[in-house]
């Protein structure tokens, strides 16, 4: 949501263009920064993206060297000021929420010419955070929406209160959750309804559920709202009741997302995350069952003190409460968060000492190992990890890990439970050599195996409606 959020906020100050920037878009994309020459370009990062966006920065400086390039985004919030030269064709990097300082930068942009060009990254923490109250909606009309439909992600609140030793959430978005009010939250899907004919959303919140009066207020205004649209969100189990997820289906709830982590009660103390009872788990996910709601739970395997017994634990948990669909992350060490700034208490030994800024270089590559702790290496956590998929993938009444974007598509376009369950095991049974490239993609997380993602989620989409 960071580009037609901060699109939002520019507009009424200069001209602002937005470009999604796949690889079939990249040699137009210079063409145009060529022939136009803007003033600034400004490139969100994630970890696995960050190597395009430098090569896209260099690109860009290339054809139009006396364009300013900013970047934001999570991943340059993490390395922070600790690499103040990030690169030689990045001019600003912005370390925190983006809306308040990139207008400011702009304006300083505007109003002063040039600053003088050093061939360093100039570091500009962000001074505050957004006020979601007063915020505009996502200037989704500069924008292609063709790669979400048909879904699209809205945003109710920033923030997380729980703030889990291994996470970034907390650090970037600050432990009060700022949000936005239940009228605002209406008006916005109203537009989306009305002038984009979108009705399935996915709502971005890190706890949708935050407060359990809030979440009843969503529900309940958008019964009363009869906008007659259907949503996913990410939830946490000790605030909600299985009473509540009748009023969250009738509201348009279709599916919730759960992060559990480990079934460890040691290992989920260690990280500051709390347990609920297993009991508690069970009777939400039997009761979304009975009502036609699917449940995605997410695990990490790998956390400090992890051991053969924890892994067991986990899985006796999967076992026993039995979500739709389950996904397992590698632990990997996030920058800024606990785990880092006292990797010691946490018996976590970092083997390469440029680890944070290589981390973009081989987030994806299984050999690299960067650090150890007290009970396992990299290796180690690879091999759990696999252990673990192996045993869910036999596992008859779960889903191992569906792309969550994907996964809304199919229940966005009219795709059942049961028309899933027929082709999951035994696809080459219903599918064409097509179909089957691309759902296997979808089933395996890897979108790279295909010809992109959004040819994937049409293919989805038709799948969906021939297996209602």
């Amino acid at each position: 949501m960071a580009l037609p959020t901060l699109a939002s906020v520019l507009r009424d100050k200069c001209k602002v263009e937005i470009h999604d920037l796949g690889q079939s878009e990249r040699a137009k994309y210079i063409e145009h920064v060529q022939n136009t020459k803007p003033k600034a370009i400004g490139f969100t990062s994630f970890i696995d993206d960050f190597g395009d966006v430098l090569s896209l920065a260099s690109e860009c400086k290339n054809v139009s060297e006396n364009s300013f390039i900013i970047v934001g985004g999570p991943h340059v919030s993490v390395l922070g000021g600790s690499n103040a030269t990030i690169s030689k064709f990045i001019d600003f990097a912005v370390i925190g929420e983006g809306e308040n300082t990139i207008c400011k930068l702009i304006q300083m942009l505007s109003d002063y010419g040039n600053p003088q060009k050093t061939g360093q990254t100039h570091v500009v923490w962000s001074e505050s955070f957004y006020n979601l109250e007063s915020a505009l909606p996502p200037a989704w009309d500069l924008y292609d929406r063709t790669p979400f439909f048909p879904v699209l992600p809205v945003e109710t609140a920033r923030g997380c209160p729980y703030l889990c030793k291994y996470c970034g959430e907390g650090w970037m978005y600050g432990k009060k959750v700022r949000a936005k009010n239940i009228e605002q939250v209406v008006r916005e899907l109203k537009i989306n309804v009305e002038e984009m004919d979108v009705r399935f959303f996915r709502f971005t919140d890190s706890v949708l559920n935050f407060s359990k009066k809030r979440f009843l207020e969503l529900c309940r205004a958008f019964i009363d709202s009869k906008l007659e649209i259907r949503w996913s969100a990410y939830a946490r189990f000790e605030t909600i009741e299985p009473s509540f997820l009748a009023i969250a289906k009738e509201s348009g709830c279709a599916s919730l997302f759960f992060g559990i982590e480990s079934g460890s009660e040691n290992i989920l103390k260690n990280v500051r995350k709390k347990l609920t009872s297993t009991d508690h788990m069970r009777k939400v996910i039997s009761t979304a069952k009975d009502i036609g709601l699917h449940t995605h739970c997410n695990f990490i395997v790998g956390f400090p003190d992890e051991s053969i017994h924890s892994v067991g634990e986990s899985m006796r948990l999967i076992r026993d409460i039995s979500p739709d669909s389950v996904h397992i992350s590698t632990f990997f060490v996030v920058p800024q968060t606990d785990m880092h700034i006292n990797s010691e208490k946490y018996g976590i030994q970092f083997l390469d000492p440029n680890w944070i800024k290589n981390q973009h270089l081989f987030f994806g590559d299984s050999t690299y190992s960067y650090f150890r702790h007290r009970t396992m290496t990299q290796d180690d956590i690879r091999m759990y990890y696999s252990i673990m998929r192996n045993e869910i993938e036999q596992i008859e009444s779960i889903y191992w890990n569906m792309k969550d974007h994907v996964l809304l598509t199919w229940l966005s376009a009219g795709g059942s439970e049961t028309g899933l369950k027929r082709i999951w095991r035994k696809p080459e049974q219903y599918l064409n050599a097509y179909e089957l490239k691309h759902f296997e993609a979808f089933k395996e997380k890897d979108i790279r195996r295909v010809d992109d993602e959004q040819n994937s989620k049409k293919v989805i989409t038709e799948l969906a409606l021939r297996f209602r």
